[in-house]
């Protein structure tokens, strides 16, 4: 006798429930069949006695029925394992799934990952030069202003220089915090001096260092080229 034999790796759980009881009940039917054949007779003439007694079928269909309904037995346990094995996994293949898709994303990024971080990176060293430019430029402007400063505190002697090269009190040097100022008639000056009053001026702050830090004018020599070129007729007098 041949019965359809289960498959495991075939079916679902679903699948193997649905065959299982499909194959069941055929082997039920061929095995009780002669007694079902017996019991419709005697309901068809219920006066007529039965001639043999209800039996199985023969030993070897029961033997078949039953190996069928182990094997389909066994099917669904394998089926049931499998089912609990992956119930038991799941959080860990939830975990793997995740763990692939952050992978993948990673790789596939990898390379505007690096990108920007070689941007960082030269970002940081275009940072940290111009801060030592910022601050090199920072220590100049310290040393101007307390140049500029220390030049502030001579006003009154190059004003007095200015007023007897020029002739009058127009223009003056003015010292404020961080320096000095170029005034004219008491006022911060609007527009550039002209080129007699640059003159002028670059040549008193000249002669007003001569004595600076110390210094002798007896024990120097200038030497001075020209000192009345651009003045006026006024300042020439």
């Amino acid at each position: 006798m041949e019965r359809n034999q289960p498959h495991a790796q075939n079916h679902t759980p679903a699948a193997s429930r649905n065959d299982f009881f499909s194959s069941l009940l055929e082997a039920v039917e061929t095995v009780l069949s002669p007694a079902v054949a017996a019991i419709d007779a005697k309901l068809a003439r219920p006066t007529i006695a039965l001639r043999e007694e209800l039996a199985w079928n023969d030993d070897e269909t029961i033997a078949v029925t039953l190996g069928l309904v182990n094997a389909w037995v066994g099917t669904l346990n394998a089926a049931i394992k499998q089912h609990n094995e992956t119930f038991a996994q799941f959080t860990q293949r939830q975990d793997e799934a995740r763990l692939a898709l952050r992978r993948h994303h990673l790789a596939d990024k990898s390379q505007e990952f690096q990108n920007a971080c070689d941007a960082v990176s030269e970002a940081k060293t275009d940072v940290d030069a111009r801060t030592l430019s910022y601050n090199q430029l920072q220590e100049q402007a310290t040393d101007l202003r307390s140049r500029i400063k220390e030049h502030g505190q001579a006003a009154e002697k190059i004003n007095r220089l200015i007023e007897a090269y020029l002739g009058h009190k127009e223009l003056s040097i003015a010292s404020v915090e961080k320096g000095y100022e170029i005034h004219r008639r008491g006022r911060p000056i609007d527009s550039s001096p002209s080129e007699g009053e640059k003159t002028a001026i670059a040549l008193c702050y000249f002669l007003s260092r001569l004595e600076a830090e110390g210094r002798s004018i007896k024990d120097r020599i200038l030497v001075v080229d020209d000192p009345i070129s651009s003045l006026d007729s006024r300042a020439l007098n």
